[in-house]
């Protein structure tokens, strides 16, 4: 058996010590992101105050509280922000979720900060980057409803933050990122896609095959183990065997079958009229019929269908695509009628919400069956200056994709920014803006690809999109500032050349 010397240990605390006191003073220093972190603590406490005990105006909230007292994982949502549910609700008091929520909030905030920091990019650059997180108005309702997002949130900064917080992050450090994004992918299912940008940064700064291996082995775990317990209580394979509803919600829209030859099983499937310009679409607008939805065959047939149409008109698919991916970034006034935005405002009343979703009556009160208080209430006034608020401060379509745009463009282009907060030496940003920015355009690719659009989709990807425009445009700063300083120095080198000849040409005597 060895010890450790004394003097090692020491160290390690000294060396521990010295991380944690410039991590304080990366924070401290900046009175930027001081300002913004105390901007973004204070609205969330106007948040908390204005509705009690927790936003519950949607109808998801309540299907979650319904998983938290569930004993097997439900094939068409994961339930694991369900099971995380289950000890805060055994206080009884709902009021604990959105304030463990809006913690998380601030947290994921500084995470990245700190990530930023880390990578090299500077103070300023950095607190904007998280702004998004700490003032959007829509990241700010989605905190106080009993919905996914933010753990959601959580799970995918922890993650990246681990993978970029040094040149070669430790194995253990690589798993741990691992679990996390596979933990996400279990809160949302669309989470399961960041694998493929998180693989491509390890690749990209070369950390070897063995924390590739690390990474893919550790997102498989937490994903195999959910898809065994889905197996003995389903029968099914995999996490789901809702995704064939779905697919088929996606491919509704174009699959009148006309010159397509269709099995006899699947041809009710076919649309006969065409959709009208503001029918709903997607999964949750779906009337199939009923022999079908009720047949344990019904999502393997949904997928074949939806598959053939995809491989048959693939124009048409792409162009949804297209379409709905457009909508993510258009402008979107406050006084905007959209559905799908009008419903995350902050409500005045109860008249504001939406009550043609509302599932429960008295109020907003929950099932007896739950055994919790919910008695809800609005504060007129905070609500009031919350919703105002919120028709200023929000994350503006075409701002989303000029920071996309700006990651982008320094994945291509851009060189070593300054050494970050304990960083060492100068890193590239290049590896970081590719990483955040495919990470970004995934969370919003993924489920226009497999399901549908939503508004409420936008929100989960703020804490990728902003540090993307942050990482690129501390690269182009490496580019254009390496490029002056470049410029300068030649200009000094000839001028210093052609002085020091001219002053030899003075002292030496004429022949």
């Amino acid at each position: 058996m060895t010890t450790a010397e004394p003097g090692e240990g020491r160290a390690a605390v000294t060396s521990g010590g010295k991380v944690a006191s410039g991590l304080l003073s990366a924070v401290t220093s900046n009175l930027l992101f001081m300002a913004l972190f105390a901007a973004g603590a204070v609205v969330r406490v106007l948040v908390l105050s204005a509705y009690k005990p927790a936003l519950l105006l949607q109808r998801d909230t309540y299907i979650y509280l319904a998983y938290a007292f569930a004993d097997k994982p439900s094939g068409f949502r994961p339930i694991l922000y369900s099971l995380l549910l289950r000890p805060l609700l055994a206080a009884g008091d709902l009021a604990i979720v959105p304030v463990v929520q809006h913690l998380a909030g601030l947290a994921i905030s500084l995470m990245l900060f700190l990530a930023l920091r880390r990578a090299g990019v500077g103070p300023n650059l950095a607190a904007l980057g998280v702004a998004p997180v700490l003032l959007d108005g829509y990241q700010l309702i989605i905190e106080q409803y009993l919905l996914t997002e933010t753990l959601f949130q959580l799970l995918v900064a922890a993650g990246i933050t681990l993978l970029v917080w040094s040149r070669r992050p430790p194995v253990g450090a690589v798993a741990v990122a691992g679990i996390l994004l596979s933990l996400a992918g279990l809160t949302r299912f669309v989470g399961v896609v960041l694998i493929v940008p998180a693989l491509i940064y390890v690749l990209w700064r070369r950390m070897g095959l063995a924390r590739f291996g690390v990474l893919l082995v550790a997102f498989a775990l937490p994903l195999g183990s959910y898809a065994l317990w889905f197996k003995t209580t389903s029968g099914s394979a995999g996490v789901t065997n809702k995704n064939g509803f779905f697919l088929f919600g996606r491919v509704v829209d174009f699959s009148d079958c006309a010159g397509i030859d269709i099995p006899p099983p699947e041809r009710p499937l076919c649309r006969v009229e065409p959709p009208e310009p503001g029918d709903p679409t997607g999964v949750f607008a779906l009337d199939l019929p009923g022999r079908i939805e009720r047949s344990p065959r019904a999502n393997a047939l949904l997928q074949s269908f939806s598959r053939r149409m995809i491989l048959e008109r693939p124009g048409d698919y792409a162009a949804t695509i297209a379409a709905d991916l457009r909508r993510y970034f258009e402008s979107r006034p406050p006084l905007s009628q959209e559905p799908n935005v009008v419903r995350w405002r902050f409500p005045r009343t109860l008249a504001d919400a939406d009550p043609k979703r509302l599932i429960l009556k008295n109020n907003g009160g929950a099932p007896p069956r739950y055994g919790l208080d919910t008695s809800f209430t609005i504060d007129r006034p905070l609500a009031e200056w919350l919703r105002s608020y919120q028709e200023i401060v929000y994350s503006y379509g075409p701002l989303l994709g000029a920071l996309l745009l700006l990651g982008a463009a320094g994945a291509v282009v851009g060189l070593p920014a300054a050494s970050g907060t304990g960083a060492g030496p100068r890193r590239n940003l290049r590896a970081e803006c590719v990483l955040f920015v495919l990470a970004g355009v995934a969370l919003l690719l993924g489920p226009v690809m497999a399901a549908v659009y939503h508004f409420r989709y936008v929100i989960a990807s703020l804490p990728l999109i902003g540090p993307a425009g942050a990482a690129g445009a501390a690269a182009l700063w490496g580019r254009l500032g390496g490029t002056k300083k470049q410029a300068w120095g030649r200009l000094g080198g000839t001028t210093r050349q052609a002085w020091g000849r001219l002053r030899s040409r003075r002292r030496t005597p004429p022949k």
